[in-house]
């Protein structure tokens, strides 16, 4: 069929063909002479290259296959042996060559519909095949020329494999990776759907061993990835999700245990039905008592999937769905005049009335959000027991030290700087470690709400408690780096065991730097010889207070010296730039590149 002519006047006869036996029945086909004169009109269509051929001679080859299904290998001869020797020949000849591949797996996907184990002979080249093709598809612009007719193979090549998954063997993992590459990087959206498709095959409806449980939560869990590839892609996604948790043979499965994070996505989505289904849901999942809720909240969930976002519009949610929102919620008697008379025109209302609409909008303005956490959580801390507080103190603890939330550091507000706030408006106080709360108020942004939970704390402990002074060191840090000069040297000059430091202190607030630098450097000498007692944090702010001074004053050959004896690598490069002595010290400062 090299020619135009020839091509087209076999198209014609294969459309003929196909109308004249659509028509006919199973026995018609199932006919020794009937089937042996069909399977020699369709041999040479299906392994050209011309698509038109494939669409009208294909349906007549299915009916073949399913009447006459390709045997095993041993099977007895039969009359249309020959024929399956062809179909065997010429899928493996097209899977290995990859030539004439559409009609290729046309042929392969019919032989499977009706027995998927026949797939185990073809699998090596099938595989090969797939994942040959990912790589060109992710590789390729979706504007180049071909990438359709790509996307179109991988299609047909993974309705195959999900027909067929069972019988791949160890086949089976090169196909859950060219899934997962597909997933990650495909910039096809009709392929990310066929994908989506065989997952939600494979997770609600396939009962077979394979593919296991792990297997179709680790697919699922890479699907997360859609969320960058437009809403539709992702709401289709979400509601597959909604599906797996919705299923009652699902409930409590590995499976919904697996894609707990997923679930967490689809509570920030975007489309307001799917994101109350899924709060809904995660309500209807957690106790309802109070303690519980704040115990799942601050302990018990991991945040990870939302952590690129504040989240705390589902802590909120979840936290107002204590209340009893069957309770009236009418105006009072009072002898108020104005209430008298607005009373005829306000509607009977329930608690509910209030709270679930603030539940839907607390989603779409973060500070709105943040606000209404400062004002929620400190009643909900006061409403616990005194035990109840000490184990949500031990849960914020541990939730404030998790990792992921440096993903959210630059976002404003964020879920730090709201966790903290409203942990500041607590009564009795919630005592968080020091030294966290300088963290997280350095990294996040957090500054005055860190810096009022430190003062709270250095104004509440005794002067002769333990932590006293680790509170003091993380607070002068903190007003270090916010450059609140007052309050450093405020702190400093209460807590400072010595005179000498005071008066350092007063020089150095006044500007008067060379009497500072000289207290400094008498304190040091004093405690060197050991005639004056003094604390490792004390010594420290002698040794950086000096190098600052020296610094105000210019003195930078005695720094470079220091620097070199200290071993300071910052320092002295710091002073060496600005001294003269380049080729002196040109080979010092080579060793520290």
């Amino acid at each position: 069929m090299n020619s135009e002519g020839t091509l087209a006047q076999a198209l014609c006869a294969a459309n003929v063909l196909q109308v004249v036996v659509s028509d006919k029945p199973d026995t018609w086909f199932a006919d020794a002479e009937n089937a042996a004169t069909l399977q020699r009109l369709v041999r040479k269509g299906m392994v050209t290259e011309d698509s038109a051929l494939h669409d009208a001679l294909h349906p007549v080859f299915d009916r073949l296959i399913r009447l006459f299904p390709l045997p095993k290998e041993d099977d007895q001869q039969t009359e249309m042996s020959g024929f399956h020797q062809f179909v065997q020949k010429t899928v493996d000849d097209g899977l290995q060559n990859a030539t004439a591949l559409r009609g290729t797996l046309l042929m392969l996907r019919s032989i499977v519909q009706v027995t998927p184990e026949r797939i185990d002979p073809f699998s090596a080249p099938l595989m090969k095949l797939l994942n040959k093709l990912t790589k060109e598809h992710i590789q390729v612009q979706s504007a180049t020329q071909g990438f359709e007719s790509g996307v179109r193979l991988l299609t047909s090549i993974l309705e195959i494999s999900q027909i067929s998954v069972s019988f791949l063997g160890e086949q089976r993992k090169y196909l859950l990776a060219a899934l997962s590459q597909l997933i990650e990087k495909s910039k096809s959206a009709s392929l990310c759907r066929c994908v989506l498709e065989i997952a939600r095959e494979w997770a609600l409806h396939r009962q077979e061993s394979y593919p296991t449980m792990k297997e179709k939560a680790s697919i699922l869990q890479k699907m997360t990835t859609f969320e960058t590839r437009g809403e539709p892609l992702f709401n289709s996604y979400l509601g597959l999700i909604l599906e797996i948790y919705t299923d009652p043979s699902l409930r409590r499965s590995d499976l919904t245990t697996k894609l707990e994070q997923s679930f967490l996505l689809g509570c920030r989505a975007r489309e307001p039905r799917t994101r109350e289904r899924f709060l809904s849901l995660l309500d209807g999942s957690v106790p309802r008592s109070l303690f519980s809720r704040m115990c799942y909240i601050l302990g018990v969930q991991s945040w990870e999937a939302l952590a690129d976002t504040n989240w705390i519009h589902v802590a909120i949610h979840l936290l107002l769905s204590t209340v009893d929102g069957d309770m009236a919620l009418g105006p009072r008697p009072t002898s108020s005049t104005s209430n008298v008379a607005l009373h005829p025109f306000l509607p009977h209302l329930r608690v509910a009335d209030i709270v679930q609409p603030i539940q839907r909008l607390v989603f779409l303005d973060s500070n709105v959000a943040h606000e209404t956490w400062l004002s929620l959580f400190p009643i909900a801390w006061a409403s616990l027991s005194r035990r109840e507080q000490t184990d949500t103190t031990q849960h914020m603890i541990s939730l404030l030290s998790k990792d992921y939330h440096v993903r959210q550091a630059e976002l404003r507000p964020n879920i730090i700087d709201t966790l903290l706030a409203a942990s500041n408006l607590c009564s009795p106080t919630i005592v968080l470690p020091p030294h966290l709360v300088k963290y997280l108020a350095k990294t996040f942004g957090a500054w005055h709400a860190g810096a009022e939970i430190l003062q709270t704390l250095n104004s509440n402990i005794k002067p002769d408690h333990a932590l006293r002074d680790t509170v003091s060191d993380a607070l002068v840090e903190l007003y270090a780096e916010m450059a609140e000069d007052d309050l450093f040297y405020g702190l400093w000059r209460r807590r400072s065991l010595h005179t000498e430091t005071n008066v350092a202190l007063a020089f150095e607030q006044n500007g008067m730097w060379e009497h500072a630098a000289s207290m400094y450097e008498s304190a040091q000498a004093k405690s060197r010889a050991g005639t004056l007692a003094f604390s490792e944090q004390e010594y420290c702010l002698w040794e950086d207070h000096w190098i600052l001074a020296a610094e105000k004053l210019q003195q930078w050959d005695t720094l470079y010296e220091f620097a070199r004896s200290e071993g300071n690598q910052e320092l002295l490069l710091e002073s060496a730039w600005r001294t003269k002595n380049w080729p002196e010290s040109s080979e010092t400062l080579e060793e520290q590149d």
